[in-house]
């Protein structure tokens, strides 16, 4: 795949770094350029500094460092155009916007995941709000 053809640029936040790979490997597979984080402090320390890099944040919520819910409300208060797809092995989407209806996430993903899952639902999402530039894809 040649650099031009980059779909997005994501940043992955898992704290169990076989999922974390294993996202990346398959995102970077299918077109993304990607950075993945297995400390979420490390990751939005990074996203801090290059956050118009990113169309979205994927990150897991039971993290230690900051929650994917912290995680959300730094990365849009940072940047509101970034989409915040949070993954979690539990049903929380009803009682995340009942518990924190001012955090705004795009979208939930439920684990396990199939990856065509997680690549549909980023499609989804930035279609729209690509930041890759091509500055950016020849730096990648």
């Amino acid at each position: 795949m040649t650099e031009s053809k980059l779909i997005a640029n994501i940043l992955i936040i898992d704290d169990e770094s076989d999922v974390a790979s294993a996202i990346e490997t398959g995102l970077r597979r299918n077109g993304f350029a990607t950075n993945a984080f297995t400390d979420s402090i490390k990751a939005m320390n990074h996203f801090q500094l290059h956050s118009r890099e990113y169309c979205a944040v994927l990150s897991d919520i039971r993290m230690p460092g900051k929650t994917g819910f912290q995680v959300a409300r730094e990365a849009k208060k940072t940047n509101p155009d970034t989409k915040v797809i949070l993954m979690s092995a539990f049903e929380i989407k009803e009682e995340f916007q009942k518990v924190m209806p001012s955090t705004q996430v795009d979208d939930f993903i439920t684990k396990p995941a199939h990856f065509e899952e997680i690549k549909s639902v980023l499609l989804k999402h930035v279609g729209q709000t690509k930041q890759l530039t091509s500055s950016d894809a020849s730096e990648m």
